[in-house]
């Protein structure tokens, strides 16, 4: 299972990037933005693209407040702003999710076809009633238990909002949702040496 990081609970624009870059830097499989005011969604996410290298860009969009070819040109010019890391999480009806995904697939839709293509080859679009995302307390005994049940429970990419130390959350909860025999004396151990500052 991956972990991905759940920006959505910071109200600050500013520090939702500085978590973004952090998360890039530790090595966080992907950013979930969006879910504020409908338009400015997608700019956010080009926005966190510019300063971030690796993560992937799950970006929460209401598919019913805008054209469906709309949605795909702004996904698509993320994805060229990230350089193949968009992944839209889109809350709308499935007839309008499908024709989102049949514009970046490159298909004419009633005869409009998305200009420039996206980056990907295949642009993963997400339903967002069928994306897992669960708010952990920072207390690692109660969260682990949360991750090894979603983990043994068959999901396999998971959002989380975390309160703590993106750090602490890398060590302790991302390798365990990989493995489910994971090491915890490593993350342990990890913990005691002096001033592990992974983001440097």
């Amino acid at each position: 299972m991956r972990i991905g990081l759940d920006l959505r609970k910071s109200s600050d624009p500013a520090e939702r990037e500085a978590l973004a870059r952090q998360a890039d830097l530790l090595g966080v499989w992907a950013v979930l933005v969006g879910g504020g005011p409908s338009g400015t969604e997608v700019s956010e996410a080009a926005s966190i693209a510019i300063s971030t290298n690796n993560v992937h860009l799950a970006v929460w969009v209401d598919g019913s407040s805008e054209h469906p070819l709309t949605l795909a040109e702004e996904i698509s010019i993320l994805d060229h702003l990230s350089e193949r890391r968009a992944l839209p999480v889109i809350a709308a009806e499935p007839q309008i999710i499908t024709r989102v995904q049949q514009f970046l697939d490159g298909c004419s839709v009633d005869g409009f076809h998305l200009v420039p293509p996206p980056a990907q080859t295949i642009v993963p679009v997400w339903d967002a009633s069928e994306v897992s995302v669960v708010e952990l307390t920072g207390d690692l005994v109660k969260d682990r238990v949360t991750i090894d049940t979603e983990r043994d429970n068959g999901t396999t990419h998971l959002f989380v909002s975390w309160p703590g130390n993106i750090e602490t959350m890398v060590r302790h909860l991302s390798t365990r949702a990989l493995v489910n025999d994971f090491p915890q004396l490593v993350a342990d151990l990890a913990d005691l040496l002096p001033e592990n500052n992974w983001s440097q």
